[in-house]
């Protein structure tokens, strides 16, 4: 099985001749897998974070770490994965071509202990639908190739492993009609039409509220800031239903009225 592939692995590289007390066997303490991120939920889209795993040992010694974590990929991405070769200097595994998964294994030549960080993965936000959940697969659960850290016999010594969970920030509808801002209403000359969003008008048009038309734009150009129209030379003192459509065929009416 791979968790005992990481410990024949090094040994072949590097023969080992290694004693283990059966008291200090008894004594050994399991190790934790620490995960942490460097942002504050929630989490917007564009956004990038570091995932971050560590190997808490404590005086405990330990070999060889074997990472499986799965992803949703239609919510967040990786950009990259940084082992920490330093210590853990003999790598097994790292692959990412799956998407959804992270497969990672390395070992080393002597004991570890204390707190080592075993890599750093940055990860970017490409939609808000749901969470972010990054979570593992365990070798005790029977996947030979889960997560799980090796002394050195090969056991599994692996404590806890925590999973995360991070809230993301939804991206609040708006219809079409709440994209403008329409300025000065009353209006005496020229009438500001703002968009928040950009997009594309195929035409603007204003009704008496008989429903008859009586003015109508087809060519009409939003700029990065919107468009202006002078209405008092097309309009005379009343109210009247303006309402744009964009080139989707979206609409939105306003009620606006002309006091010059």
């Amino acid at each position: 099985m791979m968790m005992k592939h990481i410990l024949t692995h090094i040994s072949k590289v590097l023969i080992l001749s290694t004693f283990v007390l059966g008291s200090t066997l008894g004594m050994a303490q399991n190790i934790n897998l620490v995960a942490s991120v460097d942002e504050t939920p929630p989490l917007s889209i564009g956004q990038t974070f570091n995932y971050t795993i560590e190997a808490v040992a404590g005086t405990t010694a330990y070999r060889g770490v074997q990472i499986y974590l799965n992803y949703n990929p239609a919510i967040i991405q990786i950009n990259s994965l940084t082992p920490n070769n330093s210590v853990l200097n003999v790598p097994l595994a790292n692959d990412t071509s799956t998407p959804g998964i992270i497969r990672y294994a390395a070992g080393a030549f002597s004991d570890i202990t204390g707190t080592t960080t075993v890599f750093t993965v940055s990860f970017e936000v490409i939609s808000v639908s749901e969470g972010v959940m990054i979570t593992h697969d365990l070798f005790e659960n029977g996947n030979p190739n889960g997560t799980g850290v090796t002394n050195t016999l090969g056991q599994n010594i692996l404590g806890t492993a925590n999973n995360i969970l991070l809230e993301t920030l939804a991206v609040e509808y708006r219809s079409f009609s709440d994209i403008f801002s329409i300025y000065p209403n009353p209006v005496k000359g020229v009438l500001h039409i703002k968009t928040s969003i950009m997009t594309e008008l195929s035409g603007i048009s204003f009704y008496t509220l008989e429903g008859k038309l009586v003015f109508e734009d087809k060519e009409v150009i939003l700029s990065d800031n919107g468009l202006s129209l002078d209405v008092s030379n097309k309009l005379i003192n009343g109210l009247y239903l303006m309402t744009l459509t964009s080139t989707l065929g979206e609409q939105a009416t306003y009620k606006i009225i002309v006091n010059k």
